[in-house]
């Protein structure tokens, strides 16, 4: 009997020694892990109950998760329980629970307890804190974007040097760096030295924007734009409650401003405006490249306008004034020097048929896409009319072939014959000059010859006589140009361009 009951010690030791080295083996786990029995009571749990949820294992076991956890998290361990009751099988979850108003994302694993018959009787979790590597893995991703976003604008702002473009392209790709309901940007208008709106996305109604679009908002006052009087005397924008605006610098110069808006109060955090400066710097280059490239633009169009009312005075209005003093002197020699009104006829038709010729030169020049569209036999023919209406030199021109060329092709050849006898009538004293061009189905080629006072090429700087233009223009096609002028003998250039697409057929 005595043998029998220290057998039945042994064994209760043997079995105190198991749970106490089982609840050691928990206690020690990284992870919270409990027992519940399949009506939701706890059965064991480890001390991580106490870091996760500030409650004692003592006092869970035996009691269910309403009775010691708050009501949400409760709820959340409550709907797991029933999903691995309900299909008695593995299952695992990642949610996010609220504790002491933070977040806390649990990854949990539950599973059923099955006795030897195979009957379930219990169902074991085993919850772990993964709400850092959550928050380190959405770091990562946030940057990630971050980066492939300005990465992104980087390469699209420089793709282009139109300044609505540049413009429609920041505000696209500012919704990959700070979440907003609606964005625009503002240039300051130098002469004001105000911001205008020159660019929005986001706004719902046309007439929010509208009435936006004619403030002439001051530079000093853009640090709040909720605190502008203007701003605010407008309905459409009273559902603005959260703005943030950051300065485009270039240079050290604020050459204007990006600004978010949102219909949430206090939405805008200071680590998105961190991110809103930096991709407004990163903006800033493009938008002054494309303005500097509109300045450009602008002044080669006025410089072009100039040119050509130069030329319009050089050769139209002397061309025209001539004409106008023969005309008047007709009459009074008509009588007395017959022979004198006929010369004087012809060199009237001369000039009349030249200036007529100059106009269509210059309508060319007014409208480039004539000059692609029309004949380059045509247009030869045009210049070759002009300079025998405007100088008295013997011209003689031969011009063949009549096929479509491309438009860089026909211009480059365009181009050049003009300032080639532009150069013949400035600087060549030339009597004569012959004129060459054939326009073969494979071949293009012109030639101009004149009798002039040559040059020395060596001692002729690049950047006279447009030299450096003729290479330029014939290289841009792949075109031979030579040029040959002796001091005394005159001037020859000659300009081949071969079809190599027709040569292979």
């Amino acid at each position: 009997m005595d043998h029998s009951k220290k057998n039945e010690d042994q064994k209760d030791e043997t079995q105190l020694d198991r749970e106490s080295l089982l609840q050691g083996i928990l206690d020690h786990s990284p992870a919270y892990i409990y027992i519940k029995d399949l009506n939701g009571h706890y059965i064991l749990t480890n001390r991580k109950s106490e870091e996760m949820f500030n409650i004692k294992s003592g006092d869970i076991q035996g009691r269910t998760p309403h009775e010691v956890l708050p009501r949400e998290i409760a709820d959340v361990f409550e709907d797991h329980d029933n999903a691995v009751i309900a299909s008695d099988t593995q299952q695992e979850f990642d949610e996010i629970v609220i504790r002491e108003g933070l977040p806390l994302n649990l990854l949990t694993i539950l599973f059923p307890l099955r006795r030897e018959t195979g009957e379930s009787y219990a169902i074991c979790g085993i919850s772990t804190d993964i709400t850092r590597r959550k928050q380190a893995e959405s770091a990562e991703h946030e940057q990630r974007i971050l980066a492939e976003a300005f990465a992104d604008t980087a390469a699209i702002l420089n793709s282009t040097l139109d300044l609505n473009e540049v413009l429609d392209r920041i505000l696209s790709n500012v919704e990959k760096v700070v979440p907003h309901d609606a964005a625009f940007i503002l240039l300051i208008d130098d002469p004001q030295n105000c911001a205008r709106i020159v660019r929005y996305k986001g706004f719902s109604e046309h007439s929010q924007i509208e009435a936006l679009l004619l403030i002439c908002i001051p530079v000093i006052d853009l640090h709040d734009t909720l605190e502008i009087p203007e701003w605010l005397k407008l309905k459409e924008t009273d559902w603005v409650q959260s703005f943030v605006g950051v300065p485009i610098y270039f240079e050290k110069q604020i050459i204007g401003y990006l600004c978010l808006v949102s219909a949430v109060s206090k939405f805008f955090k200071d680590s998105q405006i961190e991110r809103l400066h930096a991709f407004a710097n990163q903006g800033s280059i493009a938008i002054r490249n494309a303005r500097l490239h509109k300045q450009a633009q602008e002044l080669a169009v006025l410089q072009e306008r100039q040119r050509l009312a130069r030329e319009m005075h050089d050769a139209v209005s002397q061309s025209l004034f001539s004409a106008s003093v023969i005309a008047e002197t007709l009459p009074r020699i008509w009588d007395r020097s017959p022979e004198i009104v006929k010369q004087d006829l012809v060199e009237l038709q001369k000039l009349t048929q030249g200036a007529l010729a100059e106009m269509r030169n210059l309508l060319v020049e007014l409208r480039p896409q004539a000059l692609i569209n029309a004949d380059l036999g045509d247009l030869m023919h045009q210049l070759v009319a002009g300079l025998a209406g405007r100088s008295h030199i013997n011209v003689v021109a031969d011009i063949k072939g009549r096929y479509f060329l491309p438009a860089d092709v026909q211009i480059a050849f365009y181009r050049i014959a003009q300032e080639a006898l532009h150069n013949v009538v400035k600087h060549s004293k030339a009597s004569q000059v012959v004129i060459n061009f054939e326009n073969r189905w494979d071949t293009v080629s012109l030639s101009i010859i004149d009798n002039g006072c040559g040059f020395d090429l060596s001692k002729v700087p690049p950047d006279r006589l447009g030299l450096n233009i003729f290479h330029e223009r014939a290289a841009s096609i792949k075109a031979v140009i030579k040029i040959n002028s002796v001091p005394g003998n005159g001037t020859v250039i000659n300009l081949e361009w071969q079809n190599l697409d027709r040569q292979d057929t």
